[in-house]
């Protein structure tokens, strides 16, 4: 689980953080400065299921229509978007393989589950 990187604060991270580690997964939170080219490598690295990005704000268009798209289809697991972020900016992903877990925890971690089961 990480932040984007203009995320101001890890206010919503450490909630969904939080929130899946009391559901029972297992949450690593990676650095908000990592590159998204090396988010394949940790997530290889750490063995894991998906990997969820977190924000409690837009974030740059070009991020959200351009890398995001590209990042999933590098990641060898689904790529989750949670937060005020998956509302805003849902219409820009609406074709790619970025799941929108949304921005309602309890709602987002039940669709996580449906995601990891399916996976």
């Amino acid at each position: 689980m990480s932040a984007l990187p203009d995320d101001p604060g890890p206010l919503w991270l450490l909630l969904a953080a939080l929130a899946g580690s009391d559901a029972g997964y297992r949450i690593q939170l990676l650095d908000g400065t990592l590159p998204f080219g090396e988010l394949p490598l940790a997530v290889e690295r750490l063995k894991a299921s998906a990997m969820v990005l977190v924000s409690g704000r837009a974030e740059r268009p070009d991020l959200i229509r351009r890398q995001l798209p590209r990042l999933a289809e590098q990641l060898d697991v689904p790529l989750g978007l949670c937060g005020p972020v998956a509302r805003i900016r849902g219409s820009d992903l609406v074709d790619s393989q970025v799941e929108l877990l949304g921005d309602d925890l309890p709602l987002a971690l039940a669709r996580l589950r449906s995601l990891l089961k399916g996976a």
